[in-house]
């Protein structure tokens, strides 16, 4: 479910579970840098979780019904804990009730079936590596002896396993982030390594303000982006000679494979007809937000 507006407040205060696995290196999702922005107020914690992520909430609390259901427990859901050290804390989808237990709903591979063996057999802990570090961070903010992770898996259905706490894996979280918060957030040193596009680029900037950045990084990335423009012109060319071997066939045959054409019904909102007719209904519907644009401008010359 999404957190609240108080919870998010209270998050930037303390280094979260999914948080761990970031400092730690295993997320999938976010660097140690993009953690160090979010945490020193550079940047602002992105308002959208993408369509995965809203099916993920949407689906939630019934996933975690479904866990306790299937254990026989109560539970008490979104809770919120913090580390007797100040530092990390948990927001717990659930706690087990009379035991020192938790539950962290999963969904994985709802848009794709691409990570569905990424998840071990039903009752095990083999999830991945960025979820055990989020079980086992919350297994130590809270002092839990396990936590219980019922999941929606693309292609594979509901299933339940349990993360069992260890003491070493805990050990290592206290060390590093703490030494995290301490050494990079509280003294605002960036870690090393690089952040995320999707992070860095929401970077709170000095309107105006210029600095000099190393010229070897910026013609890295206009080349990376010219060999990238070239490779998309070279795959719609070959896609186009597909296209045009089938003839008027839906599907080309070949021992690589099949090629399929398909028709495919999209709907958009007509926006210009809905603000031309009900202007009052557009604008009341219409959220405007910022972003911004990365873009290449050629140095200008100086005069000798």
């Amino acid at each position: 479910m999404p957190i609240t507006d108080k919870q998010k407040e209270l998050r930037k205060k303390h280094i979260g579970a999914s948080e761990s696995a970031a400092i730690l290196g295993l997320s999938p999702y976010k660097t140690p840098y993009d953690v160090w922005l979010l945490k020193t107020g550079k940047v602002e914690s992105p308002a959208s979780v993408g369509e995965a992520g809203d099916i993920g909430n949407m689906i939630e609390d019934g996933l975690l019904d479904y866990g306790a259901s299937e254990l026989g427990v109560r539970i008490l859901k979104n809770q919120f804990r913090v580390h007797t050290n100040g530092i990390l804390s948990a927001t717990h989808d659930a706690l087990v009730v009379d035991v020192m237990e938790g539950m962290e709903a999963k969904t994985s591979g709802i848009m794709s079936f691409a990570t569905k063996d990424e998840w071990g057999d039903n009752g095990t802990d083999q999830v991945p590596s960025h979820i055990i570090i989020q079980c086992q961070h919350q297994a130590l903010v809270s002092n839990l002896d396990l936590v219980h992770v019922p999941a929606l898996i693309g292609g594979r259905g509901r299933l339940m396993f349990r993360i069992e706490r260890s003491e070493s894996i805990c050990e290592i979280i206290l060390e590093k982030v703490t030494a995290f918060w301490e050494d990079n957030v509280q003294k605002d040193i960036p870690p090393e390594g690089t952040p995320s596009l999707n992070i860095i680029r929401l970077r709170k900037r000095e309107p105006g303000l210029t600095l000099p950045i190393s010229a070897d990084i910026v013609l890295k990335w206009r080349d990376l982006e010219a060999k990238r423009k070239e490779a998309v012109k070279a795959e719609d060319e070959a896609k186009a000679a597909c296209l045009s071997a089938m003839g008027d066939a839906e599907i080309g045959e070949s021992d690589a494979g099949n090629v399929v054409v398909q028709k495919v019904e999209v709907n958009r909102l007509d926006t210009k007809a809905l603000k031309a007719e009900h202007p009052d209904i557009a604008e009341k519907f219409t959220k405007k937000s910022e972003t911004t644009r990365v873009t290449f401008k050629k140095a200008r010359l100086l005069k000798a």
